[in-house]
């Protein structure tokens, strides 16, 4: 059908935000003949054309795995089918929620829509798992150290468990309970003042970490969600996928940070003897 076959590169990274922003081959004229005003982009909307540049950078690197690789005509088409995307929701320019698009007009396979629909979902929805590992094992240290501290004897020598069934045997079937409660508080371990102030001092740090990461997580959520539901063009599905995601991650960071709320509370009802010059314990390491 063509005669001469000449070879041409694709565009170079260098040029790809070019190719993406280049006008189309047969563009509109107003009814003067001449071309219209070029039209200006609220700084607002030029941040998030940016954000678009760069996650469509992003994907070309993802492409350059595939074969058959995506051809700069199809980027050309993908970059236009944006644009009518945005105007069709009444935009003034595309947005970062308009590449959802993407699982469906880049992959060569059908199955791996999949892939590029949670690269979606990660990058642009931010609808994925939290790194909470550094601050599960701070708190789970802390839990432990804690139950340490609260089963130390007072004496040094672990007989509080015979004194505790002492104490026990002589309520007899009424159960005493405060004879009970006496001597197990006078089995336990007394700690300085200084002692119980360091422990809920770094339980403070650890609890004002995850304070505020509950803040971001929340307020991320917030967004991502409002934003997904207000794209007239998403699946009801992926809105719901979506929130689902954001929920759970929030519930994660909650319930940690409530977890390190009752340990900070134990360390601050350690028996204390307010006459101990015992110095303060070495403190536990805390996530960078």
């Amino acid at each position: 059908r063509f005669l001469l076959r000449v070879p041409v590169a694709p565009v170079d990274d260098e040029h790809f935000h070019a190719l993406l922003l280049a006008p189309p081959p047969t563009p509109a004229q107003d009814p003067a003949g001449d071309a219209g005003t070029p039209a200006t982009l609220h700084p607002a909307d030029l941040a998030a054309l940016r954000q678009v540049l760069e996650h469509l950078v992003q994907a070309r690197q993802r492409c350059r795995a595939q074969h058959p690789p995506v051809s700069d005509r199809r980027w050309r088409q993908l970059a236009e089918l944006l644009k009518v995307q945005a105007a069709s929701r009444g935009a003034e320019a595309v947005g970062l929620w308009d590449l959802w698009l993407l699982p469906f007009v880049l992959p060569t396979q059908p199955q791996d829509v999949p892939t590029w629909t949670e690269a979606f979902f990660a990058d642009v929805a931010q609808a994925r798992p939290l790194d909470l590992n550094g601050l599960q094992t701070a708190v789970a240290a802390f839990e432990g150290q804690l139950d340490i501290e609260l089963r130390t004897p007072a004496d040094g020598q672990d007989d509080s468990a015979g004194k505790l069934a002492l104490a026990q045997a002589i309520a007899g079937p009424s159960g005493d309970s405060e004879m009970v409660r006496l001597v197990s508080d006078r089995a336990r371990k007394r700690y300085s003042p200084l002692h119980v102030a360091s422990r809920v001092g770094q339980l403070d740090t650890l609890c004002a970490r995850l304070g505020a990461l509950l803040d971001d997580t929340t307020a991320t959520a917030e967004q991502a969600v409002s934003q997904a539901r207000a794209h007239p063009w998403l699946p009801p599905s992926w809105c719901a996928h979506i929130a689902a995601v954001h929920a759970e991650r929030c519930a994660q960071v909650q319930a940690l940070w409530q977890q390190a709320q009752t340990v900070r509370a134990g360390f601050a009802g350690l028996p204390q003897d307010p006459g101990s010059t015992e110095a303060p314990p070495t403190p536990l390491p805390l996530p960078a």
